[in-house]
């Protein structure tokens, strides 16, 4: 094995999705029917091959939706079972609520639920859905004991006029939440000019009701985090990424797993490897960033 800085893996389980996100899928695209399942065993020879080229340190569960994945309890104990203890979920959290414990004691230790707006015309507008079941499953993956984080892409003229309150209601459940910045890439690129909302704008507007304690920062991190002081004494985590307006390409030790089995090693590059070209993956870290291959973000783990 070459000697690396431990690598944090996103494991794209399925392209599959009942939700329409606006700057992960376009609106007219029909929903996909669930592809062939990849057995377990075989996502977990996939992982095995990739870490005996480069130190696993976490291994994240995406997709498309991964809880439609069939297999995802069996998948979650089985990379447990190698050895990999921090274990994490990328979901819109539609299907959540009834497995989060089961998850939690496969071996699942954090889940990223996207939370864009609380209001339900918006939560539709941006995701084809009713925020209602989201709701519920964020309620539901705290008492099942996973660390939680919500993530919210803030696009301008559609939810950036409710960062405030999902501030809130992150403060409320005690969890931290972080505000994203579009990316150039898929369904949104043609309109991004007009969508785009830096996290500078974000966290000035925000500053109008909130105090800021900066928390330390590393190169390795997707964002910049704070604490966030209400004026009535609560306290929560924020966090901003940056991927627009402040790269963090040179720190970035992030590998994408795609479903059918390549390695991706950057958004803004079109190039996909082979399982033991770790090398190869990470040095497309380095180059300028391009966006030039559209992918949907539904088809590359996001």
């Amino acid at each position: 094995m070459v000697a690396h800085a431990a690598i944090s893996l996103r494991v794209s389980l399925t392209e599959s999705c009942q939700f329409h996100c606006i700057y992960c899928r376009p609106a007219h695209a029909k929903i996909l029917a669930r592809e062939a399942a990849t057995p377990p065993a075989e996502w977990i020879s996939r992982i095995t091959t990739v870490r005996r080229h480069a130190p696993i340190e976490k291994v994240r569960f995406t997709g498309g939706e991964p809880l439609l994945y069939p297999f995802l309890d069996e998948v979650v104990e089985g990379i447990r079972g190698l050895g990999i203890g921090d274990l994490a979920l990328t979901t819109n959290a539609f299907l959540l609520a009834s497995r989060a414990a089961e998850l939690a004691e496969r071996g699942l230790r954090r889940v990223n639920i996207s939370l864009d707006s609380r209001n339900p015309k918006t939560f539709e507008k941006m995701t084809g859905a009713h925020p209602s079941k989201v709701l519920t499953a964020i309620d539901a993956a705290i008492d099942a004991g996973l660390e939680v984080k919500l993530n919210a892409v803030i696009l301008r003229g559609v939810n950036d006029g409710e960062l405030l309150d999902l501030l809130d209601y992150a403060t409320d459940r005690e969890v931290p939440i972080r505000f994203l910045e579009l990316m150039p890439i898929g369904p949104t690129a043609k309109d991004f000019d007009e969508l785009y909302v830096s996290g500078a704008e974000m966290k000035a507007r925000l500053s109008e009701r909130i105090t800021w304690t900066e928390l330390p920062y590393s190169r390795s991190e997707t964002s910049r985090n704070f604490i966030g002081h209400w004026s009535d004494g609560r306290e929560v985590r924020c966090g901003f990424i940056l991927p627009t307006s402040t790269p963090f390409c040179d720190g970035c030790r992030r590998l994408r797993l795609s479903s059918d089995g390549k390695l991706v090693g950057c958004l803004a590059q079109p190039d996909r490897f082979d399982l033991d070209q770790i090398e190869e993956a990470l040095a497309v870290k380095l180059r300028p960033q391009r966006f030039e291959d559209q992918r949907a973000m539904v088809s590359i783990g996001g």
